[in-house]
């Protein structure tokens, strides 16, 4: 499947200040393909969704329009171009060429092979998404079931729109899946790994916690 890319389209007033604004220094320092004069692309993180959606806030807060979207190329080439106007150069796994195919490939120790430098970037990824408690309790509530925005937000006592931001990053890490029924959209865990990821977290800390863990009784 073909990696994810998170966009921002944008519309700024065309008399701005004659300061250079945050969306401008935001986008600079973010390291993003520009794609068109006002559409930028970032490889999708959980991560890049964020500072995309800091910058949308920014051309909002100046009087313009902004929309942040996740998507897919729809062509290998438009991958390949994508990738290729990064200014940081391609991401790992994605575009890449010949010459990484014929690399030598270096010795191993013996034991456990080391996972890949594109693995153990990602699980890191993973990890900073749930370093929050808001998220963290987001996904152990859809253990084995579906709900809807409202439910959630009621159930963590925060406003609808925070915890949709939540939930796009959640997305954004493929740690949720979504579903529209009507006008409802439902949000789920996508396999039994998170399930576990989630639920492995919360019963070490119960380990720490507690003389009898919970789930022990």
């Amino acid at each position: 499947m073909a990696p994810e890319w998170v966009l921002l389209s944008y519309w700024l007033p065309r008399d701005p200040p004659t300061s250079p604004g945050p969306p401008w220094r935001r986008l600079r320092t973010s390291g993003v393909a520009q794609t068109a004069e006002a559409l930028v692309a970032l490889p999708a993180t959980a991560h890049t969704v964020g500072r995309l959606e800091g910058a949308a806030q920014d051309v909002v807060g100046r009087g313009g329009l902004a929309s942040v979207w996740v998507a897919r190329a729809a062509t290998p080439e438009q991958e390949r171009a994508l990738a290729a106007a990064l200014p940081t150069g391609p991401p790992v796994g994605v575009a890449q060429g010949a010459e990484a195919a014929t690399a030598p490939s270096r010795p191993r120790p013996p034991g456990r092979p080391v996972p890949q430098d594109a693995d153990l970037a990602h699980a890191a990824e993973v990890l900073r998404l749930l370093a929050d408690r808001t998220r963290l309790a987001i996904l152990a509530m859809l253990a084995g079931t579906e709900l809807s925005v409202t439910a959630i937000a009621e159930a963590v006592d925060r406003p609808a729109p925070a915890v949709s931001q939540h939930l796009a990053r959640l997305r954004a890490g493929r740690l949720v899946t979504s579903r529209r029924e009507g006008t409802t959209v439902y949000y789920g865990q996508p396999d039994e790994h998170v399930a576990a990821l989630v639920r492995n977290v919360l019963q070490h800390t119960e380990h720490v916690l507690y003389p009898v863990p919970p789930h022990h009784r």
